[in-house]
């Protein structure tokens, strides 16, 4: 009897062990984010009835989508229990979250405020750092970043300028100088020894300064590509920093002058440089390209087209807006004299002008009135004050390039916690482009404005709408973009992984730095294969030793 009773606790006892081992363990796994079985009723939130956009370039389709844990953890049909937060999607289009390829937002500098008109216009990842980051500054940025609670994905570019703090200002190191001995009276002190000017780094250290950077996470290097080449930096220079970035799969961000001696020959020279390195390349927003008459324009494109088509990974983005940054603001008298009527739009007019008249360009209103331009003008300026912003391209020009498959969206960030552009710019080019004129299909917006980044970027869990991928999402309602005079956001919901960071018109809490440090994942470098060991030459036989 007591051996039974002996065996019958020894069986509980495991069985108790095994139940705890399992229900302890399924915990644990599930605290790290592994699952070995699928439970889909649990999820954070689900969207239902939304139309799928997903960022691929394929047709949008009908489906829910289950969000768990921050990342897409189905995609299909789903009856969640009543705890679970539901959004009905009807009638809204899901996108996966914007990039904004070209931020000037510092996220060491700018407080996470600073980026709340990015997520009101679906920016869930920028890149920034066009500046002077390199090496160790790298780590440090990302560092400090990381404790400044960001409510987007942020990730980092180094700067060609910073490549340059390599060597620090110049030291004596054959001697230590020997204390001067005090002057006596009257007697003149001696010269300064000669300032030396700090010597440029050899282009082996740049290489090696720039590998260290994105081994810390760097994304690539951004240089001011101009007629001077780089300034600091030779073609030559520009050539070889470019091979180390193709190495390890990075980006060569290449910002150009507005104006140029010749901007056709500039953008040749970076064709080429991308041809023959084979790098990935993206231009920063080119002022040319909006301002550049026609037929110029019409070359370009066609250079772009063929430097894209032969490998994919060459890309200029775009601003969808064709206004001037609204901070940057003159007079109406100095612009008069220096700009076209339709390029000269009114901002602010004081004194007894019409408020009518702000959002209309002079040559609008030199219409309207009957009169020439100059006239328009100068009845506008006796009665008080006014401001301009400049148009500095036309709405076609940029519905035409942004169709082209060389062509990335961006959106105008602005610059610090004050948005110097307008806030509701691509919201604006959804609506009349996209929506209205049909220019761009939904399916090509989203590739351009999420999918494309995310691949230039080598970022492979985001940027497309599918299930293991983080849950970065903008869902739009079509009806409610510009021009529509409704007053609510035609932009309806931002998720930055997994957290709703903006609702119906708000920013919220729960998407508080909830933002991730995105860090380049370096390709390591193959080491050069050994030389081949040449046979050893035979010597003579001893026989042929006998016979000499």
């Amino acid at each position: 009897m007591n051996r039974v009773l002996a065996i019958v606790g020894g069986l509980i006892a495991l069985f108790a062990a095994v139940f705890a081992g399992i229900y302890f363990g399924l915990g644990y796994l599930e605290k790290e984010g592994i699952e070995l079985v699928d439970r889909p009723l649990h999820y954070d939130y689900v969207l239902k009835n939304g139309t799928i956009v997903d960022g691929t370039g394929k047709k949008s389709y009908q489906a829910d989508i289950g969000i768990k844990k921050g990342k897409i953890a189905f995609i299909g049909i789903i009856q969640p229990p009543a705890k679970v937060k539901v959004i009905d999607a009807s009638g809204l289009l899901i996108l996966p979250g914007f990039v904004d390829l070209h931020s000037r937002l510092d996220g060491t500098l700018d407080g996470p405020d600073a980026f709340d008109g990015l997520i009101k216009q679906g920016i869930t990842t920028i890149l920034s750092g066009y500046g002077e980051i390199a090496q160790d500054d790298v780590t440090l940025h990302l560092k400090q970043a990381s404790k400044s609670g960001l409510p987007v994905n942020y990730a980092l570019l180094a700067g060609h300028q910073g490549l340059f703090k390599l060597l620090k200002a110049e030291e004596n190191t054959d001697a230590v100088m020997a204390e001067e001995p005090p002057l006596e009276f009257g007697q003149i002190p001696p010269p300064p020894p000669p300032v030396t000017e700090k010597p440029k780094p050899a282009v082996e250290d740049l290489v090696l300064e720039l590998q260290t950077s994105l081994e810390q996470g760097a994304f690539g290097l951004s240089i001011d590509f101009d007629d001077e080449l780089g300034r600091q930096l030779t073609f030559d220079e520009i050539r070889q920093l470019a091979k180390a970035l193709e190495e390890r799969g990075a980006i060569l961000s290449l910002t150009l002058p507005a104006t140029s001696a010749d901007p056709a020959v500039l953008l040749k020279r970076v064709i080429d440089l991308h041809r023959e390195t084979k790098v990935r390349i993206l231009m920063a927003p080119w002022g040319y390209l909006g301002n550049a008459p026609d037929a110029r324009i019409a070359d370009m494109e066609q250079d772009l087209q063929a430097g894209y088509l032969s490998s994919r990974n060459i890309y200029t983005t775009l601003y969808p807006s064709n206004r001037q940054p609204a901070g940057v603001r003159q007079t109406l008298q100095r612009a008069v004299a220096l700009y076209p009527p339709e390029m000269i739009e009114i901002a602010e007019a004081g004194g007894q002008n019409s408020p009518t008249v702000v959002g209309k360009t002079l040559q609008e209103i030199a219409q309207e009135r009957g009169i020439a331009p100059a006239e328009a003008a100068r009845q506008m300026s006796s009665a008080g004050l006014v401001r301009i912003i400049l148009r500095t391209t036309t709405l076609e020009r940029i519905d035409r390039l942004a169709g082209a498959p060389f062509v990335a969206l961006t959106v105008d960030s602005g610059m610090g916690s004050a948005a110097q552009y307008s806030p509701d710019a691509l919201k604006e080019f959804l609506g009349r482009t996209v929506r209205d004129q049909n220019k761009i299909s939904w399916e090509e917006a989203a590739l351009k404005l999420s999918g494309r980044p995310s691949a230039l970027l080598g970022i492979e869990d985001r940027g497309t709408v599918e299930k293991g991928k983080w849950a970065d999402l903008v869902l739009i309602d079509p009806k409610l973009l510009p021009p529509s005079t409704e007053k609510k956001n035609g932009i309806r919901y931002v998720f930055v992984n997994g957290a709703l960071a903006f609702s119906k018109g708000k920013i919220l809490q729960e998407g508080q730095g909830k933002g991730q440090l995105l860090r380049f994942k370096s390709k390591p470098l193959m080491p050069e294969p050994a030389p081949a060991k040449a046979p050893p030459v035979p010597g003579p036989t001893e026989e042929e030793e006998e016979e000499e």
